[in-house]
C-alpha cells in the first residue's frame, strides 16, 4: 500500500519496502515457469508462427516505405523544377533511401532493386 504525503508543489509517493520485490519475484517465476512447462511443449509450433507473423509484417513496413520513398522523390523532382532549390535534392535523397530501406524489407522478388528481381520459391514465401 503506498502512502501519500502532500506539499506544497509535488506529490511523494512511498512504496513500503517488499511490495516492488514481491512483483519482481511473480514476473520472474511466470517467465521461468512458462520456460519450463509451455515452452517444450508448444515451442517449435510458437517459433514457426512468429517467424511468420514478423515476416508479413516487415514485408508490410517494406512495402510502405518503398511507396513512400517513391512519393518523396516525385514530390522532390516537383519541388527541383518549381523552387529551383537544393533542398530538392536533399528530399530527393532521403526519398532514395526510403526506396532502398522498402525494397530491403519487403518480400524478396517483389521489388528488383536489392533483390535482383528473383522470384521466391512457392514455399517460401
Amino acid at each position: 500500500m503506498s502512502v501519500i504525503k502532500e506539499k506544497s508543489d509535488y506529490i511523494i509517493i512511498e512504496e513500503k519496502s517488499g511490495e516492488g520485490s514481491k512483483k519482481i519475484f511473480w514476473v520472474f517465476f511466470l517467465i521461468i515457469l512458462f520456460i519450463l512447462v509451455i515452452f517444450p511443449i508448444f515451442g517449435t509450433s510458437m517459433r514457426y508462427r512468429t517467424g511468420t507473423t514478423f515476416s508479413k509484417t516487415f514485408a508490410l513496413i517494406g512495402i510502405v516505405s518503398f511507396t513512400l520513398g517513391l512519393l518523396i522523390i516525385a514530390w522532390g523532382i516537383l519541388m527541383l523544377f518549381c523552387t529551383r532549390s537544393f533542398k530538392a535534392i536533399g528530399v530527393m535523397l532521403v526519398g532514395f533511401c526510403l526506396v532502398v530501406v522498402g525494397s530491403l524489407f519487403a518480400n524478396p522478388g517483389l521489388f528488383g532493386i536489392v533483390a535482383h528481381g528473383e522470384e521466391v520459391p512457392r514455399g517460401y514465401s
